[in-house]
């Protein structure tokens, strides 16, 4: 068993490498919830994704940035604000 310091400075997920602090179920070797969700078939993002999933994801987060204005909002002049009056 860990100590209470061993355990504030957290583990890494035996599947994804990532450093976790969990809380309640402490096992050894520990396994993140994200994977624990994905292994179990939930709707959690994988992250030991595919590289056609990584290209997916690439592509919509574009998608959604240019739908948001990403590659636009860089390219508006804004008005210098009249500074004489004051």
């Amino acid at each position: 068993m860990k100590t209470l310091d061993e355990r504030k400075a957290g583990t890494t997920c035996s599947r994804c490498g990532e450093q976790r602090w969990p809380f309640k179920t402490w096992q050894e070797p520990h396994t993140c919830q994200r994977c624990c969700e994905v292994l179990a078939g939930g709707n959690a993002r994988d992250p030991l994704g595919t590289d056609a999933q990584h290209a997916a994801a690439a592509v919509a987060r574009a998608a959604r940035n240019k739908e948001l204005g990403g590659e636009i909002a860089t390219k508006i002049e804004r008005p210098t604000p009249d500074m004489s009056a004051v």
